[in-house]
C-alpha cells in the first residue's frame, strides 16, 4: 500500500464473508421470514418488505436514542454532545444493528479480528485506500462534519422541492439557483460530494438545469417547475425526505467517520466507521471484493479505490493470533473492559507458565 495515503484495514474470520454493516444482514433475515410468511406469493412480500425494512432500521435508531440515558452504563456519556452519527456508534458497541461497519487504522487490529474464531476456516484481512493523492473517493472526517454535509444536502434538495411546488410559470432564473445552492454549502465542499438523490447532489443542479432546458428547447412552457421536474422524477426525490438512519447515498465515493474517543476500546482499537451507502443491502465495496475472488477486472464505479484481500489460510489462525497476544494485541486490549480482562487474564497466565516449564 503507498504511504502517503490512509489505509482502512477489516479483518473477517470467513473470507466469504461479504464486507456489510450489521443492520443490513438483520435486514436480509427479516426479508428471508417475510418470504417464507408468503408462501411464495413474492408479489405479496415484495409489497412489504421495503417498508418493514425501513421501518424496522428507523425504530430501532429512535428506541436506543429515546431510552439509553435510562441505563446506567451510559453515565459517561452525560459529558458529550452527541449527535445522531454519535449516537449510531454508541448503539453499536452496545450490540446494537447500525449501518455502520468497523474498519481500523491498524493492521494488527485486524489480523486479531481476522484470527480470531472460526479456527477451521481460511480468513481474510481486507485494506482499502483511494487510489489518488487528493483522497476524492474516500473520506474520512468527523461525525459533526459528515452530519453538516448531510443536513446541507437535504437543505439544497429541500430548495428544490420548493422550487417545483410553488415556481410554476416562473421564468428560468439560474443565477437564483446558483446563489441559493452556493449560500448553503457555506463555501465548504465535502469531498467527494454526498448525493441523496440517484441521479445527482444538488451543488451540481444548475448544470442538471441547463442541459434540461436545451433539452426542452422549442416547447411553450420552459418554467423553473417544468425544468426540474423534466430534470429530476418525482421518485428520485423521495429518498431525501428520509432519516439519516435510513436514507441512501447514491455517492460513488466511501465515507468513513472517526468515533469520539468515548472509551479505552475505540483508542485501542483505533477504530473508524465506513457508513454503508445503503442500510438494506450489502456494501459496494463488495462489488470489488467479488471481482478480486475472481480475479477480474474491478468494476468501474470502484476504479478509483484500492483494495486488497489477503486470505489466511486456516492452518496458521492460531499461530498468528498467538503471536500478536504476546506482541499486546490481545483480547483484553481489544476490549478493554474488565470482564474481558478477568476472561483473558488466567488464559495469558496459564500460556506464560506453560512456556516457561517446558517438559
Amino acid at each position: 500500500m503507498p504511504d502517503h495515503r490512509t489505509v482502512y484495514y477489516r479483518g473477517q474470520c470467513n473470507k466469504d464473508w461479504k464486507i456489510e454493516s450489521s443492520i443490513s444482514r438483520q435486514n436480509k433475515a427479516i426479508e428471508q421470514t417475510l418470504v417464507e410468511q408468503a408462501k411464495g406469493d413474492i408479489n405479496q412480500a415484495e409489497a412489504a418488505v421495503d417498508f418493514i425494512k425501513m421501518d424496522f432500521t428507523r425504530r430501532i435508531h429512535q428506541e436506543f436514542v429515546d431510552n439509553y440515558p435510562s441505563y446506567p452504563e451510559v453515565n459517561l456519556l452525560q459529558d458529550y454532545k452527541l449527535n445522531d452519527i454519535d449516537m449510531m456508534m454508541v448503539s453499536q458497541h452496545y450490540g446494537l444493528p447500525t449501518r455502520l461497519i468497523d474498519w481500523s487504522l491498524s493492521p494488527l487490529v485486524a489480523l486479531f479480528f481476522a484470527t480470531l474464531d472460526e479456527p477451521t476456516i481460511d480468513a481474510s484481512v481486507f485494506a482499502l485506500s483511494d487510489t489518488t493523492k487528493s483522497s476524492e473517493y474516500i473520506s474520512l472526517s468527523s461525525s459533526q462534519k459528515f452530519l453538516n454535509t448531510f443536513s446541507k444536502e437535504k437543505k439544497n434538495l429541500e430548495h428544490v422541492r420548493k422550487w417545483r411546488k410553488f415556481y410554476e410559470g416562473a421564468t428560468v432564473n439560474f443565477n437564483e439557483i446558483d446563489d441559493t445552492l452556493n449560500k448553503s454549502n457555506d463555501n465548504c465542499i465535502f469531498h467527494p460530494p454526498l448525493s441523496l438523490c440517484g441521479e445527482f447532489h444538488s451543488h451540481k443542479i444548475y448544470f442538471l438545469c441547463l442541459h434540461a432546458s436545451l433539452k426542452m428547447q422549442g416547447s411553450d412552457n420552459r418554467s423553473l417547475s417544468k425544468i426540474l421536474k423534466h430534470a429530476i422524477p418525482d421518485d428520485l426525490m423521495l429518498n431525501s425526505l428520509r432519516e439519516i438512519s435510513t436514507i441512501k447515498i447514491f455517492s460513488a465515493g466511501h465515507y468513513f467517520i472517526k468515533p469520539l474517543p468515548l472509551n479505552q476500546r475505540i483508542k485501542n482499537q483505533q477504530g473508524v466507521f465506513h457508513f454503508s451507502a445503503s442500510p438494506y443491502e450489502a456494501d459496494s465495496i463488495n462489488k470489488l471484493a467479488k471481482e478480486l475472488d475472481k480475479d477480474l477486472q474491478p468494476p468501474k464505479e470502484t476504479e478509483n479505490i484500492h483494495l486488497i484481500k489477503i486470505i489466511i489460510p486456516a492452518q496458521y489462525k492460531e499461530k498468528i493470533h498467538n503471536e500478536l497476544v504476546r506482541y499486546g494485541i490481545s483480547r483484553d486490549f481489544i476490549y478493554p473492559e474488565i470482564d474481558n480482562y478477568a476472561k483473558e487474564m488466567p488464559r495469558r497466565i496459564a500460556n506464560e507458565l506453560l512456556h516457561t516449564h517446558k517438559f
